[in-house]
């Protein structure tokens, strides 16, 4: 018998993407209670307590060389090119003490419109869900892409954060492109420190 058609897929692959787009939300749940207590060095009394700034290409890169696995590079489509725009805010942590941290983002028009949506974990990985089609090896890929979201993205917009360094990434996504000029700012304020502001025009 020949497998049920729904939009040109076999019904077997159908529900093979759709356990596999499950295994997405369910990891970043997971993820917003323990990715954030990772670190990678202790704190250093030299380096300043959090640092700002938009993320460069090797940040990027260290995920994957591309959107099937990478979530900082924006989905492309062979008929409709590239259909969003990233603009992707790094934040390094080096904390002395235990804290508990307030993110505030926001990319807006000069006139105050809002341009650019800003992702936590579940609402990226929510993203990548809504955007995520039938290439082949999906489930190793989805497992890819999902285990970078949950060690990287910030859990939440306030979460716990253990002392000493690690480094955290914050995406601003817009229908491509980007509406400019644009004024993108993040606030992270810490409960054991002062709050540091980043602002960058986008021309």
């Amino acid at each position: 018998m020949r497998p049920t058609l729904l939009r040109g897929w076999p019904l077997f692959c159908i529900t093979n993407l759709m356990n596999a787009k499950r295994l997405i939300i369910i990891s970043a749940v997971l993820a917003m209670f323990f990715s954030a207590c990772a670190t990678k060095l202790p704190f250093d009394a030299s380096l300043p307590i959090i640092r700002i700034s938009e993320a460069d290409k090797s940040d990027i890169q260290q995920f994957g060389s591309d959107f099937t696995v990478n979530p900082y590079m924006e989905p492309v489509t062979m008929l409709r090119g590239k259909l969003y725009e990233f603009f992707i805010v790094k934040v390094s942590f080096n904390l002395s003490l235990d804290s508990q941290i307030a993110i505030t983002a926001k990319a807006v028009s000069p006139d105050g419109k809002e341009v650019a949506k800003v992702y936590d974990q579940y609402t990226f990985a929510e993203f990548w869900d809504a955007n995520t089609s039938g290439e082949s090896n999906l489930g190793a890929k989805i497992t890819r892409k999902t285990s970078s979201i949950s060690r990287s993205c910030i859990p939440a917009f306030e979460f716990f954060q253990r002392a000493g360094q690690s480094e955290m990434f914050i995406p601003l996504v817009s229908k491509n492109p980007i509406p400019r000029p644009a004024i993108i700012t993040i606030e992270v304020v810490p409960s054991t420190g002062s709050t540091v502001t980043y602002t960058y025009n986008l021309e």
